[in-house]
């Protein structure tokens, strides 16, 4: 039992720091790319 609530915690970390990144790198590139011509597609972010 506890096994199983370890890996689903584990996979709920995993997730959430993947969010984290993911809002970090959007938003550092933003930042660098003010103009918009980073070349990213927003939708494409939250894959």
């Amino acid at each position: 039992m506890y096994k199983s609530l370890f890996s689903l915690l584990l996979v709920v970390v995993v997730e959430v720091i993947s969010a984290v990144v993911t809002c970090l790198k959007d938003h550092l590139t933003r930042h660098m790319y003010a103009d918009g011509r980073d070349g990213f597609d927003d939708d494409q972010a939250f894959v």
